[in-house]
């Protein structure tokens, strides 16, 4: 796969920080959610099962956007920001055309 753009790598990296912020936000929010005190009908042990899976299976889309950051695989992380729409439309307009034109060929979007 080709590098990104320096401006888009630039932009993006700038970005970061806000994006993963939004992610952990979300992942918590989820969490909270889930420690009502009327969500341990089914048990205080079977709640923490379905917490501890939900981290799991959110700590999979940390992983998978933020980790092993790198120029080379800018645009792969990108996709995956899109798929799990923690990146917005108005983020990917700030990406160069041609970044957007290579994102649309690889992912439809």
């Amino acid at each position: 796969m080709k590098d990104i753009l320096e401006a888009d790598w630039k932009y993006m990296s700038r970005l970061k920080p806000v994006l993963l912020e939004r992610l952990c936000n979300r992942i918590l929010d989820k969490v909270q959610k889930e420690c009502h005190p009327e969500k341990r009908s089914a048990g205080s042990h079977e709640q923490y099962l379905h917490i501890f899976k939900l981290v799991a299976d959110q700590d999979k889309i940390v992983t998978d956007c933020f980790d092993d950051w790198r120029r080379s695989r800018l645009l792969e992380k990108i996709a995956l920001l899109s798929r799990h729409k923690i990146l917005t439309q108005d983020e990917l307009l700030g990406l160069s055309e041609e970044t957007r034109n290579t994102l649309r060929l690889l992912t439809g979007m």
